[in-house]
């Protein structure tokens, strides 16, 4: 057992080519977006770990503290059916990886055989989170192979079959930055891809007070300004693009028709932005605002709709002491369900 130095990189995921294709349809878009799957360069990585250690961000400390209490009975799900059989936990998106440190933990102390398998489109945070490992763990304990990839294209690399028992840890809402539709396909690709009475843990930010809400994605210090700013700089250093981000205010929206918040940038004199790399101009009016991300706030009925079309049975969901979060643990059935 060891933590790996190796890491395996899905090249397509975060190439120049993938990054151009992805910025082109979003500025043909009415109005124009941008996915936020691009947020998560090495250096929008940094940026997002700050905003996880805000005291207005709570979702990373209200999803902390539920791995930290419960962390042996979220290792029982992962350890059951039968006990001790080898698995792999594999972790979509962790970044730093401190969240789920604790259940690292609480496995270690059971008899059980697993592998920790964390797939982030980062290179600078699975290095970042090797180096975390190394410093938390008895390297003769912990087995890790780290995936810099997209979810599915790490998905692939891990080569699921149909004999391996499989537990995806996909924690910190990343869900809500996907419309419903886009969730549902997400959940049933995932679903596909795994075995029959794999286990999937999902966190979910709750509905609350919108104030609360808003203060998470406009801390006073600007660092999540400078986040969504840095996506902008992120076009012009790898695409030749000649945006000019400080032209550009960061406004974010509470939408209570669809509890979501929305981070939109707004131009504040036109421009013509031109891009290189993709041969196009793209000109932006006085005003016009710009989507770079979604973030759904969920019910508990919500939560339960999407486990039952995606083709899972709900075991068990932790909450947070405030009831501001929750981690779900889902079962694959099959055959599907619906």
């Amino acid at each position: 057992m060891h933590i790996g130095d190796t890491i395996t990189i899905a090249p397509y995921s975060s190439s120049t080519e993938a990054l151009a294709l992805a910025v082109r349809e979003g500025l043909r878009n009415d109005p124009k977006s941008l996915p936020c799957s691009l947020f998560y360069d090495d250096i929008g990585s940094k940026l997002f770990q700050k905003i996880s250690e805000l005291p207005e961000y709570y979702l990373t400390a209200a999803e902390h503290s539920i791995i930290f209490t419960y962390a042996e009975d979220l290792g029982i799900f992962c350890d059951s059916e039968p006990p001790g059989r080898p698995f792999r936990l594999i972790e979509l998106g962790p970044g730093d990886g401190r969240k789920i440190f604790p259940l690292l933990h609480a496995l270690l102390e059971r008899p059980c055989t697993f592998t920790y398998e964390p797939i982030d489109i980062s290179n600078g945070a699975i290095t970042q989170l090797l180096k975390s490992l190394r410093a938390e763990f008895d390297e003769t304990k912990l087995d890790v192979r780290a995936i810099v990839a997209d979810y599915f294209s790490g998905l692939a690399r891990v080569n699921i079959d149909r004999t391996t028992r499989n537990v995806i840890v996909w924690l910190g809402s990343s869900i809500g930055n996907l419309t419903d539709k886009e969730a549902d396909e997400f959940l049933f690709r995932l679903w596909y891809n795994l075995n029959h009475d794999d286990v999937v843990i999902i966190g979910f930010d709750l509905r609350k007070n919108p104030a609360v809400i808003r203060d998470a994605y406009d801390d006073p210090g600007g660092v999540t300004r400078e986040f969504n700013l840095n996506l902008l700089r992120r076009i012009n250093r790898e695409l030749g693009a000649d945006f000019t981000p400080h032209a550009f205010d960061h406004r974010p929206i509470y939408n209570s028709k669809i509890h979501a918040m929305e981070s939109w940038l707004v131009n504040r004199e036109y421009r013509l932005v031109t891009i290189p790399t993709i041969r196009e101009k793209f000109s932006f009016e006085r005003g016009e605002k710009m989507l770079l991300e979604i973030s759904r706030k969920y019910s508990e009925e919500e939560i339960e709709a999407f486990a039952l079309r995606g083709g899972f049975a709900i075991e068990q969901t932790f909450y947070d002491e405030k009831r501001y979060f929750a981690d779900s643990v889902w079962k694959v059935v099959k055959p599907h369900r619906l």
